[in-house]
């Protein structure tokens, strides 16, 4: 993980990882699992340093499509060839330590995936 994960502010003084604003070194928070947050990150923070190394192994449904074509028996009544009913969908679940972020995301500009449902029926005439 790095940039806005590990060098909050990074991005003109607007932008801090919540996983690492909300666990930061503080006085209060002495036990802390990242160090103190700075407005200008002195070099000993930002120094390349296994300590920001994170297992982003994870598992992802990426794309799913599930389908049911109507018996013949039924169509025969109302005079239709076909009717398939389906629901697709794309990623409908990741599993990953990483909870803070999309495994997949490679900086911090781009957006992580978004979740996403289509309902549908082909009819054939």
């Amino acid at each position: 993980i790095y940039n806005f994960q590990t060098s909050p502010f990074l991005n003109n003084n607007s932008n801090a990882d919540y996983e690492y604003y909300n666990n930061r070194w503080t006085p209060d928070n002495q036990d802390a699992k990242y160090p103190r947050a700075y407005t200008s990150p002195p070099p000993n923070t930002t120094q390349t340093s296994d300590f920001w190394t994170k297992s982003t192994a994870y598992m992802r449904l990426k794309n799913a499509t599930f389908g049911y074509t109507l018996p013949r028996t039924v169509l025969n009544k109302i005079k239709i060839d076909q009717i398939r009913v389906y629901v697709a969908s794309q990623n409908l679940w990741t599993i990953s330590n990483l909870k803070f972020m999309d495994p997949e995301m490679v900086s911090d500009t781009g957006y992580p995936n978004m979740k996403s449902f289509t309902l549908g029926a082909n009819v054939t005439f």
